[in-house]
């Protein structure tokens, strides 16, 4: 609701208060990756979910959820180069899912 009402800095300083709270809560951490990205502060963004992904904490599906929304982001940057090695990577650890395929 914060960031809907334009008060992304509120919304992004709730969010990590509560991810530090409920480290365990995977929405709260897309959540708040989202709010970075949305807010402009792309490379934050990219970054947290790499920082997620690299603590290797999160079930299968939620770190596919986390793979999957920085690949959209790449694309959507039209950062195509890192996209393909991102990809090639994910597809390197066989996935359940066919999102990496996609």
């Amino acid at each position: 609701a914060l960031r809907n009402a334009g008060r992304s800095a509120d919304a992004l300083a709730l969010l990590t208060e509560m991810t530090a709270a409920y480290p365990g809560e995977h929405w709260l951490h897309a959540e708040l990756a989202r709010t970075r990205y949305e807010a402009g502060d792309r490379e934050a963004a990219h970054a947290y979910l790499r920082e997620q992904l690299a603590n290797g904490k999160w079930k299968g599906y939620e770190a596919e959820s986390f793979r999957g929304t920085r690949a959209q982001w790449l694309e959507n940057e039209g950062r195509f180069p890192e996209l393909v090695q991102f990809l090639a990577e994910w597809v390197e650890r066989n996935p359940e899912s066919e999102t990496a395929y996609a």
